[in-house]
């Protein structure tokens, strides 16, 4: 199973930059904080943050509250459409037995993900 993921993974980077999709200038590369906390399955609230690399590569990092040093994070491969951009995880972070795929929009400067908004870190 974890072969198969690192090969798709593999796979859709190849398929990245064999197109052309890497874009340095795409607005969603930066640092995204989670305007809300988020209760995980531990019982336990984090903040959450998006990290987008320019090379369609990103960083999940979940703090506990109050904290400087994440205590969970996971990699993505991020693709856009527009101001669509669909995160591929290596990591079946809701555990329900499969990696985990999501969906997130950025619009007016904040990006949606599911009922989460996210907003730009101050520089």
């Amino acid at each position: 199973m974890k072969k198969g993921i690192v090969l798709l993974a593999v796979l859709l980077l190849s398929a990245v930059f064999a197109s052309g999709c890497v874009n340095t200038d795409d607005p969603v590369i930066g640092i995204w904080n989670a305007d809300e906390l988020t209760k995980a399955s531990d019982d336990k609230l984090y903040e959450r943050t998006y990290e987008f690399k320019s090379a369609n590569l990103g960083m999940e990092y979940w703090y506990l509250e109050g904290e400087n040093e994440p205590a969970r994070q996971f990699e993505f491969i991020w693709l856009s459409d527009g101001s669509t951009y669909t995160l591929y995880f290596s990591a079946d972070i809701d555990e329900d037995g499969e990696s985990d795929k999501r969906t997130a929009v950025l619009a007016d400067g904040i990006l949606t993900e599911g009922d989460k908004t996210y907003s730009p870190a101050s520089e």
